[in-house]
């Protein structure tokens, strides 16, 4: 099966969206997982992975590539009592890559999306991950 596609996504909350539906339910991810034949952290991992490629390739910008990560995070965070969430470390790794392009670490001079998020997304694509307890971003 090819990977599940940010088009599908969009496609996916824009439908939602049209029907006043919100937030993604825990129905939505059961219903995904079905259509799909995969695991709900293999969909997150290839969304993950498209994003981090997007953004790279120059189709998508920051803004968006970050929203869409940060949706996931906390539809996947929903529900989940504090310090039990399990996401693989790519899934962390992206996440947190896109997080550092958010301030600029201190130093006003920076562009932080240039400075961190491209950087740890490219060693993220190449095995090299970012973990939440890394004190290097």
């Amino acid at each position: 099966m090819a990977p599940y596609s940010i088009a599908q996504f969009e496609d996916f909350i824009r439908r939602r969206t049209e029907n006043g539906l919100g937030q993604l339910t825990d129905q939505d991810w059961d219903q995904w997982c079905r259509e799909l034949g995969l695991a709900q952290q293999v969909i997150c991992d290839q969304l993950a992975e498209a994003l981090a490629q997007l953004f790279l390739s120059g189709e998508r910008d920051f803004e968006f590539c970050n929203g869409i990560i940060i949706e996931l995070f906390y539809d996947l965070n929903r529900g989940v009592p504090s310090g039990t969430l399990t996401l693989s470390p790519f899934f962390w790794s992206v996440y947190l890559s896109f997080d550092a392009g958010e301030y600029n670490h201190g130093n006003p001079s920076i562009d932080p999306v240039e400075e961190f998020t491209r950087p740890l997304l490219k060693k993220t694509l190449q095995g090299q991950y970012v973990s939440p307890a890394d004190n290097t971003i």
